[in-house]
């Protein structure tokens, strides 16, 4: 394996982690009912 390789890795498993907690938060924030495509 490369050191790009090895690089594109570390950075994945350092930046993964962040995103899904990032998502996460959004997903649990209180969303107005019509964005759930409630009336």
């Amino acid at each position: 394996m490369s050191w790009l390789q090895t690089f594109a890795l570390s950075v994945g498993f350092i930046t993964l982690p962040a995103v899904d907690a990032y998502w996460f938060r959004l997903s649990t924030r209180p969303i107005p009912r019509r964005y759930l495509g409630y009336t």
